[in-house]
């Protein structure tokens, strides 16, 4: 029957191939050991109790018991455990949704249930909701996170630092094993926000957890977070801590952006989105899309902090050239009024502009919606940086910049990668079945073998063996010797479908070894720490401006419960357009498609039909809820250290 159902899983269309890979591997298993089993029962004696008692065997059938209906059949009824559960539905509908939680006690909200349920009564919102379900929906939840973590034979930190609407400070310690699980909160408004007071709070958590368990800590680039690198790092000499990727792409395109040859160009923007953004002017640019036939776009107006939707801006415009010319020369505009922006707009030099900044910048927006997701493994991360760096490099030399600007622009690419270097890809290609390191140079592979040697051999599960391991594995020999006819033959024959990512294929083969046990390691680190600006944006929906009395515990729960949650429930949402709007004067669709993957709102009476505003949105591609314009994301000090300066 096991058997059987095996192979139906092989067949059935709703299993992964590694799933499908997995269950191939146990069913030859399975296979071997029943073979076994079968010899040693033919050279043994059979017993005749089996087949005794397989005679007397008999199926009991459950008789069904028909009951007398009572009372509570013809009256509205709800048990006591039906109560509960309906109490516990509805807390976390009130904290997946953002309700307040005084809408609880609102008359029309009971009137509503009375029409429905009239023998349900709500909790109230005082004793009900915030001292009994909220603590309970969040002590299930922490069991829930607390086996997720402790199943995880490795883990990585990943923090940081946020203000909310009262002023308060806080730090957030996500664990990652890889799923970014939100661990706990910290606030610290009434200290210093130093980095031995992160080192603390990082350290306190990697002592409850097990610090042999730690591998990574990933955080941006502030210059706290960096001290409380080298402070873990004394303590924990195998840990890899790291600097955000994402968030050092950011701070390359905000180094292209605001490159004073581009200065102009941008001033020139902002005047385009501010003469749109009002009424009168956004239906003659509507209008225009009418008169030319196609179908109505939004300006994009880029975030203050988000530098990559600058990309998104100039790209928008540029699909919109014609229009936008068009609507700057309408009859409606008087002369006077719109001339400096048409000198500005409508000439050659500008559209050239737009093309070399959308072009240079693409690779980096591109790269940074999959370098700040929670779904794409390190090595197809680290790839994707490198191959955007490599990208941007040759859209700089194909640009038709002045000579000048080129070399300023490449050296802020040159002096970003060196500031995200780390030998940890390398050690995932060393490792990789696929190549084994084929693709690296000699520098890269010691680079590895060092960082093996070091500083990962050092953790307590690990050790030196891995060294010995290591030169067994790039010298391909037993047990690694690639040969589909030995030992181990069918771990190399699972190559040739293509289908397992290494992290997959050493742990159904060599589950065992310590080199599986470092593939896990290097795994376990992320190469962003997005996920932590996603509880902030969770918790500015919950805690805004007109909604700021709440307690910070009770904030604390709701935000630990409603993240953790949409990681369970993968609720996270796709990115995808807006729905079309239907238009009144002709009936076309306006294609209001959104730059972000959070839902942006227009910036003024007039402006949601002509404008996109990208201001504090985040560019993750996986998303967990919207962010709110209030939303203020904080590093506890200044970054110039790291600001990369034009030499003259």
């Amino acid at each position: 029957m096991l058997v059987r159902m095996k192979k139906h899983l092989l067949k059935c269309t709703k299993l992964s191939k590694v799933q499908k890979q997995e269950v191939k591997v146990r069913i030859a298993r399975d296979e071997q050991t029943n073979e076994r089993e079968r010899s040693i029962r033919a050279s043994s004696s059979a017993s005749g109790m089996s087949s005794l008692a397989q005679t007397f065997q008999v199926e009991s059938q459950a008789v069904p018991i028909h009951r007398q209906a009572n009372i509570t059949k013809f009256v509205n009824h709800i048990t006591p455990h039906s109560v509960t559960k309906a109490h516990r539905a509805l807390t976390r509908a009130f904290i997946t949704g953002n309700v307040p939680l005084s809408f609880a006690q609102n008359d029309e909200f009971a009137e509503f249930l009375r029409l429905i349920a009239p023998a349900y009564t709500p909790p109230d919102r005082y004793h009900g909701l915030t001292q009994v379900y909220i603590p309970e929906e969040y002590n299930d939840m922490r069991r829930i996170v607390e086996e997720a973590i402790t199943s995880a034979e490795f883990l990585s930190f990943s923090t940081d630092g946020w203000k909310d609407n009262n002023n308060r400070f806080f730090l957030n310690l996500l664990a990652h094993t890889p799923t970014p699980w939100l661990y706990s909160f910290e606030d610290v408004t009434e200290q210093s926000e130093t980095g031995e007071k992160i080192y603390e709070y990082v350290k306190a958590a990697a002592l409850e957890l097990g610090p042999e368990k730690l591998a990574g800590f990933v955080t941006d680039h502030a210059s706290a977070m960096l001290k409380s690198w080298r402070l873990l790092k004394h303590d924990y000499p195998w840990l890899q801590a790291t600097g955000c990727k994402g968030h050092a792409q950011n701070l390359l395109a905000k180094d292209i952006v605001e490159h004073p040859h581009f200065k102009e160009f941008r001033q020139h923007c902002a005047h385009i989105f501010t003469f749109f953004s009002s009424k009168i002017h956004g239906a003659i640019l509507m209008e225009s899309f009418r008169l030319a036939g196609k179908k109505l776009m939004k300006l994009v107006k880029p975030g203050s902090t988000r530098w990559n939707t600058w990309h998104d801006a100039a790209k928008r415009m540029i699909d919109m050239k014609a229009v936008l010319e068009s609507a700057l020369y309408s009859p409606k505009l008087p002369a006077k009024q719109v001339q400096s922006l048409r000198d500005a707009v409508c000439n050659d030099t500008f559209w050239s502009n737009a093309k070399s900044f959308e072009r240079i910048l693409k690779p980096i927006a591109d790269t940074t919606i999959v370098v700040q997701s929670d779904s794409a493994p390190a090595p197809q991360c680290y790839n994707a940086v490198s191959k955007a760096l490599e990208d941007t490099t040759k859209a700089i030399q194909a640009s038709e910049l002045p000579v000048e600007v080129k070399r300023d622009l490449q050296r802020f690419v040159e002096a970003r990668e060196d500031f995200m270097d780390t030998a940890l890809p390398f050690l995932h290609q060393l490792l990789d079945p696929y190549s084994r390191g084929r693709t690296l140079n000699g520098i890269q592979k010691m680079r590895a073998r060092h960082l093996l040697r070091t500083e990962v051999s050092q953790n307590p599960k690990i050790g030196s063996t891995a060294v010995v391991e290591l030169q067994l594995w790039e010298g391909n020999l037993r047990p690694w010797e690639q040969n589909v006819y030995g030992t181990n033959g069918e771990a190399w024959k699972a190559l040739d479908d293509k289908v397992l990512d290494a992290k997959s294929w050493w742990a159904i083969y060599f589950p065992d070894s310590v080199l599986g046990k470092v593939v896990k390691f290097i795994n376990s680190i992320p190469i962003s720490s997005a996920a932590c600006e996603r509880t902030w944006s969770i918790r500015g929906t919950i805690q805004t401006k007109s909604r700021n009395r709440l307690l910070t515990s009770t904030t604390d729960q709701i935000n630990y419960v409603k993240y953790n949650l949409c990681l369970l429930k993968q609720r996270a949402r796709p990115k995808k357009s807006k729905k079309p709007k239907p238009d009144s004067d002709n009936g076309e669709a306006a294609e209001g498609t959104t730059s972000t993957d959070d839902a942006v709102e227009g910036i003024g009476a007039g402006e949601d039909d002509a404008i996109e505003d990208t201001s504090d949105v985040d560019d993750d591609i996986v998303v967990i809820d919207d962010i709110d314009d209030d939303i203020v994301v904080i590093d506890f000090d200044e970054e110039d250290e790291n600001e990369v300066q034009v030499l003259p």
